[in-house]
């Protein structure tokens, strides 16, 4: 999907047999039961076995939300400024099939240091990669810095038909 070639970094995947040994390992205690995947950040996932998944996923869930994670360590290192309001591995790797939202995804609000909501940023990208095709996401993932000129919209004219487009469920 990324174009990516010749991708030659290891990528260390640490399986844990349970959400209890996870969460001992990397908080020290046991944290919220979706809590089943984390980086490390030197390229190393520490993820629950989808043997045993715990009470929210499922075995399937689990290998999206790994590939997910392996898909966003190989975007960083290609495109070190990905936008935080960009979450397209998680519409790439079908983590998500939502087709509509009962928020209102912003990239305004998402730009806020204060606030972040993978919901959110999930339909921002859903709604770029269907509205204006791969070649758009990837001049995006290429430039981030220029999102407004390859979209040729304001962040606030985007915000209006992300909204229009999730309010007609297009």
């Amino acid at each position: 999907y990324f174009e990516i070639k010749n991708y030659d970094k290891d990528i260390i995947v640490y399986i844990y047999s349970s959400i209890e040994e996870l969460h001992l390992e990397v908080f020290g205690e046991k944290r919220e039961e979706w809590g089943v995947c984390c980086g490390d950040g030197n390229n190393a996932l520490k993820i629950v076995s989808p043997a045993n998944p715990g009470k929210i996923h499922d075995y399937k869930t689990m290998l999206k939300i790994l590939s997910k994670c392996v898909a966003d360590l190989i975007l960083e290192d290609n495109f070190p400024n990905v936008p935080k309001w960009f979450d397209i591995t998680t519409y790439i790797t079908e983590l998500s099939t939502e087709e509509y939202t009962y928020s209102k995804p912003s990239i305004i609000k998402l730009k806020n240091e204060n606030y972040f909501n993978y919901s959110d940023s999930y339909f921002i990208a859903r709604y770029i990669a269907e509205t204006f095709g791969k070649d758009i996401v990837l001049k995006i993932l290429k430039n981030s810095d220029k999102y407004n000129e390859i979209l040729e919209m304001s962040d606030e004219e985007i915000d209006a038909k992300i909204e229009k487009y999730y309010a007609k469920g297009d």
